[in-house]
């Protein structure tokens, strides 16, 4: 969302349609950068684990889990700041999403919500990445609600794209 604002700023978004490129390959790489810094975060963090703690983790699972919470999570990032009129309304709508999503979470793992609406939690992206996460750190052998995660928020991931993303990219491209 940041560097939207950044390239609307700049006028970068209005020099990139000129580009021998489709939007749709524009907005595929910001995807794929993103997904990118997630995986040298997740890589950081468990060289950090290994040599510090001993903690092994599941890192092909880690590896595909943390490409596609990225993703996810850039899209709706990019969805809002698209939606927003500024950076401080950008600001706005991620904090109410951070607060919306990860209420859910805390709720199921603080005890409020009993652990037999611990599947609807799936629904929060921040819950879905949670179950994907704890798999993938061996805290939890769920397997199942893993894949449910992983393929809730790659689906959100390719729809928030093609649809809303691409279409308010394309009109904010035009307008500059």
């Amino acid at each position: 969302g940041a560097f939207h604002h950044l390239e609307r700023t700049d006028g970068t978004a209005k020099t990139m349609m000129v580009l021998p490129v489709s939007t749709g390959q524009i907005i595929a790489s910001k995807a794929f950068a993103a997904a990118i810094l997630g995986l040298l975060s997740a890589l950081v963090i468990s060289v950090a684990l290994v040599a510090l703690h001993g903690i092994v983790l599941r890192y092909a699972a880690l590896a595909l889990f943390v490409f596609v919470i990225a993703a996810a999570h850039s899209a709706i990032g990019l969805a809002l700041a698209l939606k927003s009129r500024d950076f401080t309304s950008t600001l706005g709508w991620v904090m109410l999403f951070m607060l919306l999503s990860l209420l859910p979470s805390v709720l199921l793992d603080t005890g409020i919500i009993p652990r037999a609406f611990e599947n609807w939690v799936l629904l929060s992206p921040s819950g879905a990445a949670t179950a994907m996460l704890d798999y993938a750190a061996g805290s939890s052998g769920d397997a199942a609600r893993a894949a449910m995660g992983f393929f809730y928020l790659a689906a959100l991931a390719l729809l928030l794209y093609r649809f809303p993303v691409l279409k308010l990219f394309r009109q904010h491209a035009c307008v500059g």
